[in-house]
């Protein structure tokens, strides 16, 4: 299904809706990856600073700090 001769992968998947999380995480673990998650932005932020992952998968309309918010912060972290 998710695969690539590259992977397995280590994802972080951030989403305020606990049953998205749970979807998205079952397919990619499926196909081979390491799958953590993240209910908000600042958790997310703070797991990216322990073990950063190979991808982030974001969704754009959360409550507090939004997806959009937690991407300009990623970005200006890797400066």
């Amino acid at each position: 299904m998710i695969g690539s001769p590259a992977g397995p992968w280590n994802i972080l998947l951030v989403d305020d809706r606990p049953e998205n999380l749970g979807f998205v995480r079952d397919s990619l673990e499926h196909g081979g990856h390491q799958v953590r998650t993240a209910l908000e932005g600042p958790e997310a932020l703070r797991m990216m600073e322990e073990a950063p992952p190979d991808f982030v998968l974001l969704d754009l309309e959360m409550p507090g700090m939004n997806g959009m918010e937690v991407l300009r912060s990623i970005r200006k972290a890797e400066r």
